[in-house]
């Protein structure tokens, strides 16, 4: 199961996947039904019934904590996953749980410590690594958040392609962090090769592609991320996409005026688009900021 979480404005795509954990509890257990149906708010009523009338027993709070997860209820869902870690403390998915509610709640570093009790219980669980690695992006330590990725992909069934096209960009989100743009291409492009049609994965190999200052790649790659969100529906992340777009192709006309500006002895203008064409000392992620109109007012 995937959502998506907001990361900046820029990142359109803006958000990440995290890889939830599952129900350990199999029928007849009450709840089962409706959960696996996906009629969560049904399943709450029926898991509720049953701790009321006194069957509080790990399996119970832990399904009832991935209902609370799922329905976004992140404060409840630790209670509950935590009265089952107390009952049955060696449960690797009530650990995934748990952590990612804690994510969830921006607590990130609560989040890190639930997967390294998973990891502890289960070394080679992949999505522990992973949701990780999501944890370390968002407290800005890039370098962790990589080699977590990496360790993922390592683990990861060879049939998991979805989960492959993830890894592998927000293996290229981190690059961008850290100011990689090389690396952060060959990461999106790995996803691309897997998946042509990513939409996040195109977008970000062109804020990569920006960075190294390759603006007809770059462009060329926003157009396809563009073409992937209107074929997906994704109307917002569309807008921003295109509103990128627009800037990025006025920010390319305006350096390739510069001989005639400086010609004409414009030389503010000269330096902005300049300026412009040299993003390198930006964050990526920051874009939109940097906005082009200082340098046509200057013109």
């Amino acid at each position: 199961m995937a959502v998506w979480l907001k990361l900046s404005l820029i990142v359109l795509c803006g958000c990440l996947s995290c890889w939830v954990g599952s129900v350990w509890a199999q029928p007849p257990l009450p709840g089962f039904a409706a959960l696996s149906a996906g009629q969560y708010p049904l399943a709450d009523r029926q898991l509720s019934q049953a701790i009321a009338h006194g069957k509080a027993t790990a399996a119970l709070y832990g399904n009832r904590c991935w209902v609370r997860l799922s329905l976004e209820r992140y404060e409840e869902a630790i209670k509950d996953c935590s009265v089952a870690l107390d009952l049955q403390p060696h449960e690797p998915e009530t650990w995934l749980n748990r952590g990612l509610a804690y994510y969830r709640q921006g607590q990130s570093q609560a989040a890190i410590a639930d997967f390294d009790q998973l990891l502890q219980q289960s070394p080679t669980d992949y999505r522990a690594y992973y949701n990780r690695g999501l944890a370390y992006l968002d407290l800005a330590q890039p370098e962790q958040a990589i080699a977590d990725f990496q360790q993922a992909l390592e683990r990861l069934p060879a049939t998991e392609i979805g989960a492959a096209v993830d890894l592998h960009t927000d293996r290229c989100m981190g690059e961008l962090h850290r100011a990689q743009p090389g690396p952060a291409v060959s990461a999106c492009s790995q996803a691309l090769e897997l998946q042509p049609s990513a939409a996040r994965a195109r977008y970000l190999r062109a804020l990569a592609h920006w960075q190294l200052h390759q603006p007809q790649a770059a462009i060329a790659d926003l157009r396809q991320a563009c073409d992937a969100f209107a074929q997906a529906g994704a109307t917002v992340q569309l807008d921003r996409a295109r509103q990128l777009l627009q800037h990025w192709q006025q920010q390319s006309s305006l350096v390739a005026q510069a001989p005639r500006l400086q010609s004409k002895n414009w030389p503010g203008a000269v330096t902005y688009a300049m300026d412009l064409a040299n993003c390198h000392d930006r964050s990526p992620l920051n874009e939109l900021e940097f906005c082009c109109d200082r340098a046509f007012q200057q013109c």
